[in-house]
């Protein structure tokens, strides 16, 4: 500020007061839109990159997902099932980073957008408004004060000079008092300089002096017109603090995974999947699929049945595979009107013999005489002779598919199959379930479907790779 003396003086200064240097309070309200920029770059760019890792995620999913699918990683059981809980842990984190980056655009760089454009409005020459109002408020409010303060710098300037005169002059009448080449007038004149300097500088410090006491009773007020404006400046930016502030939480939230819930269930779910890994049970499933437990079709007696193809209902055709190469079909014998005759020498026809429990159709070869064996017959017509097997017993031994309990190996229904016997299953396509023996020489599998097993078609399903 200014002083007594010229010394204390700096006019270089870079002190808010001085003429001009408010404009780097001004200079900030322009900042203040920048770094709206610069928040939203921030956000956006953090926000791509949670957007990046989600895609890696993803990508390193879907390869190992497809390894395992091709059996390209020869995992099985539960240990596949912990295996693919990994891959389904990053999908899930993926998923979760993605609505990271939607929330940081949508709670923040648009919030923050909305706000920059609320408060700041830019003018024809490309300066903003409430920059240029904080400006003439404060060149108005400064204004007489600069003027007064020019004035001191113009009377110091001016007593100065007439301090430099006064010493020169001074100089020149001690100088001539000495000198006697000089003449008396000469002399004279000297002194007379001096004392027409000295009184000039006298004028000058009373000017100097008055410009001084003139703006230092200004200052009072000067400092109260500036720091008015200086308040606003003020509170412009402590809003757009408060409202960085209050954004950089809501950052903060968004990326702030501790917080959600779902975070806690992914890893809860992804550590009872391991958990259930059960190594016993993965090496039974071994061992019935390719090791000692498989079922071995070990060589039996099989009795020789010349021209005879089986070619009946799938109960039929069980039955006759089950026994030691021996036949168990119901027969009902005809009576003597009954019978048809034929030719010697027929050619083979499709006879169908039917009973409650089962029907079987054969290709026999029928050679008829005229002598035709029958049974007695009655008034009532033909008779059946009973079958040596009770019918229940039969029945029960063709539905009764025990379930040991034992895992199976995983199997995808390629069409639809509607049971047609009480032991089959019924499926439609896309279903997974668990096939417990490989197909008989039928083709037909054992599996168990919703805890119900029962019987199925192997052409229908395919097995489910990597489990």
């Amino acid at each position: 500020m200014v002083g007594d003396n010229d010394g204390d003086y700096q006019a270089e200064s870079d002190c808010f007061w001085e003429p001009g240097n408010y404009k780097r309070t001004t200079k900030r309200i322009s900042d203040g839109y920048h770094l709206c920029n610069e928040l939203i770059q921030l956000v956006q760019e953090r926000g791509e990159l949670e957007a990046k890792y989600a895609s890696s995620l993803r990508a390193w999913s879907k390869k190992w997902n497809e390894k395992m699918d091709k059996g390209t990683v020869p995992e099985y059981g539960t240990m596949a099932a912990a295996w693919k809980s990994t891959l389904c842990e990053a999908d899930q984190m993926a998923l979760l980073h993605v609505r990271m980056k939607e929330r940081m655009d949508f709670e923040v760089a648009h919030i923050v957008k909305q706000w920059q454009k609320d408060n700041f409005h830019k003018t024809l020459i490309r300066d903003f408004k409430e920059k240029k109002e904080m400006d003439d408020a404060f060149k108005k409010a400064q204004k007489p004060w600069e003027k007064r303060l020019r004035e001191v710098q113009k009377t110091k300037a001016e007593y100065h000079s007439a301090c430099q005169k006064e010493r020169s002059a001074a100089l020149r009448e001690r100088n001539a008092i000495t000198d006697t080449s000089l003449s008396i007038d000469q002399k004279k004149k000297f002194e007379e300089d001096l004392m027409r300097l000295s009184e000039h500088r006298q004028i000058s410090r009373e000017k100097y002096d008055k410009s001084l006491r003139e703006i230092n009773e200004y200052n009072a007020k000067y400092m109260e017109d500036m720091g008015e404006v200086y308040e606003k400046c003020m509170s412009m930016e402590k809003q757009r603090l408060l409202f960085f502030q209050e954004q950089l939480k809501n950052l903060h939230r968004c990326l702030d995974l501790s917080r959600d819930t779902a975070l806690r269930d992914i890893y809860k779910e992804f550590y009872s999947t391991l958990e259930a890994t059960d190594a016993n049970k993965d090496l039974r499933l071994w061992s019935k699929t390719h090791g000692v437990d498989m079922v071995m079709a070990w060589p039996v007696f099989e009795e020789y049945q010349p021209e005879m193809k089986n070619i009946g209902s799938r109960k039929t055709a069980k039955v006759m595979a089950s026994g030691d190469g021996i036949a168990l079909t119901a027969v009902q014998f005809k009576s003597i009107e009954e019978v048809d005759v034929i030719p010697n020498g027929a050619p083979p026809v499709l006879s169908t013999q039917s009973a409650d429990h089962v029907t079987t159709t054969h290709l026999t070869s029928v050679h008829v005489t005229t002598t035709t064996c029958a049974t007695t017959t009655s008034v009532s017509g033909s008779q059946s002779l009973p079958s040596p097997f009770p019918e229940d017993d039969w029945d029960d031994d063709l539905t009764s598919l025990p379930d040991t309990g034992d895992p199976g190996i995983p199997v995808r229904a390629l069409y639809d199959y509607e049971a047609l016997e009480d032991d089959e299953l019924t499926f439609r396509k896309g279903d997974i379930f668990e096939k417990l023996e490989d197909q008989d020489d039928q083709g037909w599998c054992k599996g168990r479907l919703h805890g119900h097993v029962g019987l199925f078609p192997a052409s229908y399903v395919k097995d489910v790779p990597g489990q």
